[in-house]
């Protein structure tokens, strides 16, 4: 499990650029290995301008964060 942490946290620094201003990728604490093989959360900074949606998280998700870590 370090070593696929070790990978991905290398990932999530190659792309970090990529991402949107205000986002910063953080891994969470190391699970058990009953179910979860990957999880985060994807959420706005305190003081991000505008109001983000559920709908904004998702999209974000689904066209940013999810292609970069492929």
């Amino acid at each position: 499990i370090y070593f696929a942490r070790q990978q991905i946290t290398e990932r999530l620094q190659q792309i970090t650029s990529q991402l949107p201003d205000g986002i910063e990728p953080m891994l969470g604490p190391v699970a058990t290995g009953l179910g979860e093989v990957f999880m985060y959360t994807i959420e706005p900074e305190p003081d991000a301008e505008g109001a983000w949606s559920a709908t904004d998280m998702r999209t974000l998700q689904d066209w940013v964060v999810r292609p970069q870590l492929r």
